[in-house]
C-alpha cells in the first residue's frame, strides 16, 4: 500500500492544482500521474481540501491494490502460501499439516488449484464437493465432511488477508448430513458362544464387561483394589 500526501501549486484566483498518482494496470509500473484543480479561498483552506481529496484518493488507490492481488491469487498458491503460513503460526501439528496436504494433493487441487479464489463460488464448491463423493461411493474417495471442514476454514482465512470479499463453502449448501450407522448388537446366543471361550481366569471380567456399561480399564482399576 501507499499513502500520498499529494501536492499542491497555487495558480491564482483561488484555485490550486493537486498533483498524485494513482494505480492503473495499464502502465507499466502500475501507476500513473493525476491531477485536478481544487478551489479554496486560503492556502489553509486549501491544505485541508486537499488531505480530504488524498483520503478518498489513497482508498480508491487501496481498493485498487486488492482488486488486483484477488485476481492474481490461485487455489495453488494460497495453499502453499498464505494457508501454510496460518497453520505454521497457529502451531498446527505435523500430523494435521500432513493431512491437509494429503487431501489437498489428492482431491482438491487437481480440481480448483488453478482457479483463482475470486472465481470459486457456491456452485464450484458444489461441484467438487459431488466429485469427490463419487469416489467415495466407489471406495477412493475421503469423507465429504473431512474436505467440506478443510475448504471452509481455508476460505475463512482467504477472508481474513482481505482476498475474497466472502466465503464460497457455505454450512447450509455444502456442509453433509450427519448420519448415524446403526451398531451391530449381538444376540443372547452368540454372546453365550463367546463367553464360552474365554478363559477361566478371566470369565468373571468379561462376564462383568457384557452385564454392565463399565469399561475395561475401570473394571481393572476396581480389580486393583481388591
Amino acid at each position: 500500500m501507499s499513502f500520498q500526501k499529494g501536492s499542491i501549486e497555487k495558480k491564482g484566483n483561488g484555485k490550486y492544482l493537486l498533483r498524485y498518482r494513482v494505480r492503473d494496470a495499464n502502465y507499466p509500473a502500475g501507476w500513473r500521474k493525476a491531477s485536478e484543480l481544487i478551489e479554496a479561498p486560503t492556502d489553509k483552506a486549501a491544505g485541508k481540501e486537499r488531505d480530504r481529496r488524498m483520503r478518498e484518493i489513497n482508498s480508491q488507490n487501496e481498493t485498487a491494490q486488492m482488486t488486483g492481488a484477488q485476481a492474481a491469487v490461485d487455489l495453488r498458491a494460497f495453499s502453499s502460501g498464505f494457508w501454510e503460513m496460518y497453520l505454521r503460526n497457529k502451531g498446527a501439528k505435523p500430523s494435521t499439516i500432513y493431512g491437509y496436504q494429503s487431501l489437498l494433493r489428492k482431491h482438491v487441487l487437481p480440481v480448483l488449484g488453478d482457479k483463482r479464489l475470486a472465481d470459486i463460488t457456491p456452485t464450484t464448491i458444489t461441484e467438487c464437493l459431488a466429485g469427490i463423493g463419487q469416489k467415495r461411493e466407489k471406495g477412493r474417495g475421503p469423507k465429504i465432511l473431512n474436505v467440506y471442514t478443510l475448504l471452509r476454514h481455508m476460505f475463512e482465512v482467504a477472508m481474513e488477508y482481505d482476498l475474497i470479499p466472502s466465503n464460497p463453502v457455505r454450512k447450509k449448501l455444502h456442509r453433509p448430513k450427519y448420519r448415524a450407522k446403526e451398531k451391530p448388537v449381538l444376540t443372547p446366543a452368540q454372546i453365550g458362544l463367546i463367553l464360552a471361550k474365554v478363559p477361566a481366569e478371566w470369565y468373571a471380567l468379561a462376564l462383568a464387561v457384557t452385564l454392565t456399561t463399565v469399561r475395561i480399564g475401570e473394571l481393572v482399576a476396581i480389580h486393583g483394589h481388591f
